[in-house]
């Protein structure tokens, strides 16, 4: 454990900002309220604009350097901290008392270079999307093990000097998409370590509709397929898997197009065989996911389980979209 005088100008905290929004009051207002403060916050201003100081007081702002972008930001803001650790979180997040104290006692290992949280299951919103992604996201990094090639941003923090010899994020991703992938396979072939600490959770205030989840799906689900087919090898190397994403949920994505092409030919021609396929297909979907789907049942309940059911059934065709989407553009010279 650290004492209270090795802490002091420990840890930077860094927050990209492509414009304000109200969640951001909620954020600083929880890094007021630390057990241990942070004696440096900076806001990283991305906006079109670039006059995002004026709509904020008592908080040190600087510009985003060019070519912009959230990677842009999270590299500028890194590279002006003047602390050891930066603590990376999103104008949305908000932190609990103890988070900081937490995550410098972390860093109190010298072997540890950085360290990720999860989000907290303790969300003010009760509307299904939102409590679904919240889940899944709680779930599958819940999940992991103890040392992960991920850094996501939501809660990540890191020794500044072991981010600048990495060369910080990807400049290419210039919205929030799998940077944060991206640099963790690339900080931990570098040797250096992650540590996953399912006991440091932070609050997401964002909201979810349906629409949102399923178009985040779509799009992630593109971003990945780029960064398999950029880096030819990322499948194959399971001791480093990039993404939080199970296996058991990435194998279910074969199956969607048979359902759609079975239930097209029962269109077609309504044989109860056609019918009895679609069940065998959605039964096998279900199974893959028996372990999250249970999880659900566990914090939700049945009502809540039938409908993440249904849901996960649609969400699979949005994937299976985006993968296809991820090769044409892939294919077509987009490589980000």
């Amino acid at each position: 454990m650290l004492d209270e005088k090795s802490r002091i100008g420990k840890l930077s905290i860094v927050i990209p900002l492509g414009g304000v929004i109200p969640e951001l009051f909620e954020c600083l207002e929880s890094i007021k309220k630390s057990s241990f403060k942070s004696d440096e916050i900076l806001l990283v201003d991305d906006s079109p604009d670039g006059n995002i100081s004026g709509e904020i007081s008592d908080y040190k702002v600087i510009r985003s350097t060019l070519p912009g972008g959230v990677s842009s930001a999270r590299n500028t803001g890194a590279f002006h901290s003047s602390n050891e650790l930066v603590l990376f979180i999103d104008s949305d997040i908000v932190l609990k008392k103890d988070t900081i104290e937490k995550i410098l006692d972390v860093f109190s290992d010298d072997n540890i270079d950085a360290m990720v949280g999860i989000q907290s299951l303790d969300i003010p919103f009760k509307d299904f999307p939102t409590q679904y992604k919240n889940l899944w996201m709680n779930y599958t990094y819940s999940n992991l093990p103890v040392f992960v090639p991920l850094f996501y941003t939501s809660c990540a923090a890191i020794r500044k000097k072991s981010f600048l010899e990495v060369g910080g994020f990807d400049r290419n991703y210039k919205m929030p998409s799998l940077e944060d992938t991206v640099f963790g396979r690339k900080f931990t072939r570098s040797g250096k370590k992650i540590k996953l600490c399912r006991d440091i959770k932070v609050i997401h205030l964002k909201r979810y509709n349906l629409k949102d989840v399923l178009l985040t799906d779509l799009e992630r689900s593109s971003a990945l397929v780029k960064v398999i087919l950029r880096e030819r090898d990322m499948l194959s190397r399971k001791s480093e898997k990039g993404t939080s994403v199970p296996y058991s949920f990435m194998t279910g994505v074969i199956f969607p197009p048979f359902v759609l092409l079975t239930l097209i030919l029962f269109l077609i021609k309504p044989l109860p065989f056609f019918i009895l396929v679609i069940l065998a297909f959605s039964t096998i979907m279900t199974v893959f996911n028996l372990k999250f789907l249970s999880y659900i049942k566990k914090h939700k309940g049945w009502g809540f389980l039938l409908k993440s059911l249904a849901f996960l059934h649609l969400d699979y065709i949005f994937v299976d979209i985006g993968i296809v989407w991820g090769v044409i553009s892939f294919l077509t010279g987009r490589r980000y």
